[in-house]
């Protein structure tokens, strides 16, 4: 993990600053100036600037170093309640928004305006066909400036299983592969980056205990635990170094990371 930095979003509305490489050592910043308590956030490629959704169904920007919560656009319509994942969709620049019971929502950053599209379901011909997902992380991949394609990854906790969701809009989800980690383990935080030489690198955690993802499989290693006391991230954005150019029209590289 070449020198990452992330910022998590706690469960006591803090942002927490660390490293991959020394995720101990994190630095813990009260978020301040949100009307409601923030559920989910991510880096937006346009501005390299975090941006959530705050229980209040209004899009936030935040700043990394004070926590400082600006307000940005209200969703058009009020979102469910038990939203489990808040990621950026860098295609359609938009919050793409996932829900306890498998909702499936997008909000536009710009406009505000939301689509509520299928919910979630395994595949007719998938092999976990008929189980019930349970979604509780979501990541996008080609999260730079001008891609021209992206897909969204998610982890079923409930099965312990890996997705790819696609087409996002039908909210059909195949299975990649196992986790890797003990049965019931849920994983509350998630994200994916591309480098600069168009490598994918993921993380994850489960309350403060960190994992490296292998984006290719879902295979999950331990790197040990985050220093945030007691508290339990509920969402991961990995801070964008150097966008890489797209070096093709679809937007598609090997997952290396």
């Amino acid at each position: 993990s070449p020198g990452f930095r992330l910022v998590g979003l706690t469960d006591r509305n803090e942002l927490a600053r660390f490293t991959a490489d020394a995720p101990g050592q994190a630095r813990l910043i009260p978020i301040a100036g949100a009307g409601g308590r923030i559920l989910g956030i991510d880096f937006r490629v346009h501005d390299r600037r975090i941006y959530g959704l705050g229980a209040d169904h209004v899009v936030y920007r935040i700043d990394a170093n004070s926590g400082a919560a600006q307000r940005v656009v209200a969703a058009g319509r009020a979102l469910p309640a038990d939203v489990v994942a808040v990621d950026y969709d860098p295609k359609a620049d938009a919050l793409r928004i996932i829900t306890a019971a498998g909702g499936n929502f997008s909000v536009a950053i710009a406009t505000g305006a939301v689509n509520e599209d299928q919910k979630l379901a395994y595949a007719a011909n998938d092999r976990n066909a008929g189980k019930t997902p349970g979604v509780t992380a979501a990541a996008h991949i080609n999260t730079y400036p001008g891609a021209f394609a992206t897909q969204l990854f998610e982890i079923d906790s409930a099965n312990g299983n890996y997705v790819v969701h696609n087409p996002i809009e039908a909210g059909r989800l195949r299975t990649v592969g196992p986790l890797g980690l003990p049965a019931g383990t849920r994983i509350t935080a998630f994200d994916i980056i591309t480098d600069r030489v168009y490598e994918y690198w993921g993380f994850a955690a489960s309350g403060r205990a960190f994992y490296h993802v292998d984006v290719a499989t879902g295979r999950m290693t331990a790197r040990g635990e985050i220093g945030i006391g007691d508290r339990i991230l509920i969402d991961l954005a990995i801070e964008p170094k150097a966008y890489p150019a797209p070096p093709s029209a679809d937007g598609t590289y090997a997952q290396t990371g």
